[in-house]
């Protein structure tokens, strides 16, 4: 093949490549706009969101877990009173207040381990 020839191939390829390029950055920017969720949605989490919190209590021998509320009871645990110490029972005695489910976690974590 003659020189005339490879440009013109190369060209044409370039120009597919580029067309292809550009269309498919067209589309994705439309479908990104499409899919972008309102204003509204992204903010209703945060305008709902509730301040958690657990309460940790010491009953029959074993820590419990309760709501914020100290009503509703989440969950009964395998720790015992004998595996705590002393200042964790007088803790428990009265209920360890903690804030988020990362602190109710650790102390969890921290007393199986």
């Amino acid at each position: 093949m003659n020189k005339r020839a490879y440009i013109f191939y190369f060209s044409v390829i370039l120009m597919g490549v580029l067309l292809s390029f550009f269309a498919g950055r067209k589309y994705a920017l439309e479908d990104a706009k499409s899919n972008a969720p309102r204003i509204s949605e992204v903010n209703e989490p945060f305008s709902r969101k509730e301040v958690e919190g657990y309460w940790l209590k010491l009953e029959q021998n074993h820590v419990v877990i309760y709501e914020k509320d100290q009503k509703e009871l989440i969950a009964e645990t395998d720790i015992r009173k004998s595996d705590c110490s002393s200042k964790d029972i007088r803790m428990l005695e009265n209920g360890i207040y903690l804030e988020n489910i990362e602190s109710l976690c650790k102390f969890l974590q921290a007393h199986t381990s």
